[in-house]
């Protein structure tokens, strides 16, 4: 069988928040609107592993009851594999009727998805090896974390200020005038999953003869802040 070699690119948007306000001023009165963008970039240091494991069968205990067998096998690998107790939960469980291509039913699923921590990123590889061989029917997504991420999102957030206040410096001389005080200051966008929710990305896999290989790119947190500051004309 074919070793798997996977990259990943994650995205962290910032989410949206006020950060700082003036006194509004009135509408009438001249302003101006800028925004700034910024991106950090950090290692990945762990990973968070989704496994999905499904069984079928003519009845729904059935479906349900191999679905068990398989579900411990792979914990059972994935234990034997150095994943603690603690490390692996189940995000999904559900059994229902199962349809052939023209959607006539032909007997009942179970399935059953398992998440799986994985502190170190260098184990990332021996992990979804471990769970294929116990029993795991398909790895649905693989999660990438990185330490200092609140730290790289507020200086991703600073250089993003700055960018926008000197988009809005360069606009108010180009308008014959200057910048005046700070109206108001947000951060916008929705958070990503770490994922391109970033947050994750499908991998379709089956159990190798060849050691699985992983290979994640940076992670890379970005920042948008948008500004207004008071437009005052040059006398």
């Amino acid at each position: 069988m074919r070793s798997l070699f996977v990259t990943m690119s994650v995205v962290v948007l910032m989410a949206g928040t006020t950060a700082y306000a003036q006194t509004p001023t009135s509408s009438s009165e001249p302003s101006i609107n800028a925004a700034g963008r910024a991106e950090v970039r950090i290692k990945p240091t762990r990973a968070i592993v989704h496994f999905t494991v499904q069984a079928k069968g003519a009845t729904a205990a059935i479906a349900a009851s191999e679905n068990a067998r398989l579900v411990a096998s792979t914990i059972r690998a994935l234990t034997a594999a150095g994943r603690r107790a603690d490390d692996i939960s189940n995000s999904l469980y559900n059994v229902g009727v199962d349809h052939d291509n023209r959607g006539k039913p032909i007997g009942f699923v179970a399935t059953n998805g398992l998440r799986v921590a994985v502190a170190n990123i260098d184990d990332i590889g021996r992990v979804i090896d471990a769970g294929l061989g116990g029993g795991a029917t398909q790895v649905t997504s693989t999660q990438y974390l990185g330490e200092g991420m609140e730290e790289a999102r507020r200086t991703a957030l600073k250089t993003a200020v700055d960018e926008a206040r000197r988009d809005a410096e360069a606009m108010a001389v180009a308008g014959g005038g200057q910048l005046g005080r700070l109206l108001s200051l947000t951060s916008a966008g929705p958070i990503g999953a770490p994922i391109r929710d970033g947050y994750m990305e499908t991998v379709v896999a089956t159990a190798a003869a060849y050691p699985t290989s992983i290979r994640p790119n940076d992670l890379t947190v970005v920042a948008v802040a948008s500004g207004r500051w008071e437009f005052v004309a040059k006398r």
